[in-house]
């Protein structure tokens, strides 16, 4: 179960299972919730394995700085924060398990391991986090980041794996996208007799985009392959998009037979701002220059770009559609 709304500007889903809430905000045009929807299923997998009967919201939060952080905390206390249409108030669960991912491209293996963790570790965790405070998707409570990579360099339970090899599959546009030995499998709806050709196994995935009969699968923040769905699909290639500081979603549109615009924008990290001030002579300290000139064009703080693919030679053929204006 799902739903979608807006909360500042943000897509908000919801995927709901028996005892295990996943909600997701995730940039203006990110296509990531399908596997956030996969990984609900999962993680409900794994709950029932592990025989844990009390409530568990996780909250999936992009990150654009490429940063990938993870927290637990037991007992959940949030006023609602969205808007009330779209994400109902959840009451006070002082016995809940709350995980926050906050990150640009989570990893559903390395996500199961801490929900693992906080269901294998409740009690110890319950008695040793700091007092229970109003909800933060930046809060860091119960666990400090060298616990987590312990966690996350770990090998993963038979439990993990077990529920890793579940035969479970999502639909994505004509397709079904399921789990197989830890990859990700793009399965054609187009079948040969009882066969259905796996078009695409990747070890990853960043982002998702179904338009029309074909789908964009990113398997990076910087890579992609284009998957066809028809009666003869091809092997598709592997792109690579120059860019740089950028860790978001793109925007594909189709415009026109079967050409398609891939766009992406986003605010320059601080640090490379404070460069561009420093070899614009201006000092980054000093607010009143630096934000004279944001005004007056001195120095971006904000950067876009457009790419130009061609479906039928399966090739980018513009790299940046900017420096052709």
């Amino acid at each position: 179960m799902s739903f979608h709304g807006k909360a500042h500007q943000n897509p908000v889903d919801l995927y709901e299972t028996e005892n295990l809430k996943t909600y997701v905000t995730w940039g203006d045009y990110n296509s990531i919730f399908q596997k956030a929807e996969l990984f609900t299923i999962l993680s409900q997998k794994l709950v029932d394995t592990l025989k844990f009967e009390n409530q568990i919201i996780i909250n999936l939060t992009g990150s654009l700085t490429g940063e990938t952080k993870y927290s637990i905390r037991i007992g959940h206390k949030q006023e609602n924060r969205y808007n009330r249409r779209v994400i109902p108030i959840i009451e006070d669960d002082n016995k809940a398990i709350v995980i926050t991912i906050l990150s640009s491209n989570f990893s559903i293996e390395r996500s199961l391991k801490i929900l693992e963790y906080a269901i294998t570790e409740y009690d110890r965790l319950k008695k040793t986090q700091g007092k229970l405070k109003p909800y933060s998707v930046r809060d860091e409570l119960a666990i400090n980041q060298n616990l987590v990579n312990q966690i996350l360099s770990s090998n993963s339970s038979e439990a993990i794996e077990s529920t890793l090899d579940s035969p479970i599959q999502i639909e994505i546009g004509f397709m079904k996208l399921f789990l197989k030995n830890g990859k990700f499998c793009f399965q054609s709806s187009q079948g040969i007799g009882e066969e259905y050709p796996i078009l695409l196994e990747l070890e990853d995935v960043y982002q998702i985009k179904a338009v029309g009969n074909e789908t964009f699968v990113f398997d990076s923040d910087s890579t992609f392959y284009c998957l066809d769905d028809s009666k003869n699909p091809r092997m598709a290639r592997h792109h690579v998009i120059k860019k740089k500081w950028f860790y978001g979603a793109y925007s594909i549109k189709n415009i026109g037979s079967k050409f398609y615009a891939i766009y992406f924008e986003g605010y320059l990290p601080e640090s490379v701002y404070s460069e561009m001030l420093t070899q614009a002579g201006i000092d980054p300290e000093n607010k009143g220059e630096a934000i004279e000139a944001l005004l007056n064009g001195t120095v971006p703080w904000f950067y876009s770009k457009t790419l130009i693919y061609d479906f039928e030679s399966d090739s980018i053929i513009i790299e940046d559609l900017n420096k052709l204006k």
